[in-house]
């Protein structure tokens, strides 16, 4: 079975919803968008994927009947989870294999991720690994705690440019690369 990519999607930029459907897509890699929300886009492409599979099977098999029709469905999937600070985050540890690709920017659900042995990689094109995930979960919760004191602030994250999705689409493109895609 070939490897699946999980997308923390609650805060997942669009324009890299994009790459990674068109990667998914062209590739038939499993991919699973996880938010408290619909995403419009992805059960829009789901649903117009789903519908040529079935057209295809049809096309190639005309005595098929509609229910296993209905059977047919697209390897992009969009799982809405309830509204809670951190139901995406378990839906995903709960579901996720080793060896999965997994794309969040949340440093708490990654250590977890990589507890299972999931490959890591954030959406600015950074990879997490077992070896620095301790210092970057100290380093957060001691910036949460300054800012907590009105100490210090830092803004989360600067402005999705051009860069930062070329830098998102190099990771994820190396990444799908080691993984045989």
């Amino acid at each position: 079975m070939k490897f699946e990519i999980w997308v923390d999607s609650d805060s997942f930029p669009e324009n890299l919803r994009k790459i990674v459907l068109n990667r998914c897509y062209k590739n038939k890699i499993p991919v699973h968008f996880v938010a408290d929300r619909e995403l419009r886009d992805i059960t829009a492409f789901y649903g117009k994927h789903t519908g040529k599979l079935r057209e295809l099977k049809k096309g190639q098999n005309p005595d098929l009947e509609d229910e296993s029709l209905k059977e047919i469905k697209s390897w992009i999937q969009m799982h809405v989870v309830p509204v809670g600070s951190d139901s995406a985050d378990d839906f995903i540890v709960e579901n996720v294999k080793s060896g999965s690709l997994v794309i969040t920017h949340d440093i708490p659900l990654a250590a977890r991720l990589l507890e299972k042995d999931a490959v890591v990689i954030d959406d600015r094109g950074g990879e997490f690994d077992k070896g620095t995930i301790k210092r970057r979960l100290s380093s957060r919760d001691v910036n949460m705690q300054l800012r907590e004191w009105s100490v210090f602030f830092k803004e989360k994250n600067k402005e999705m440019g051009q860069r930062e999705t070329r830098e998102f689409s190099n990771a994820f493109d190396r990444e799908c690369t080691k993984m045989g895609c």
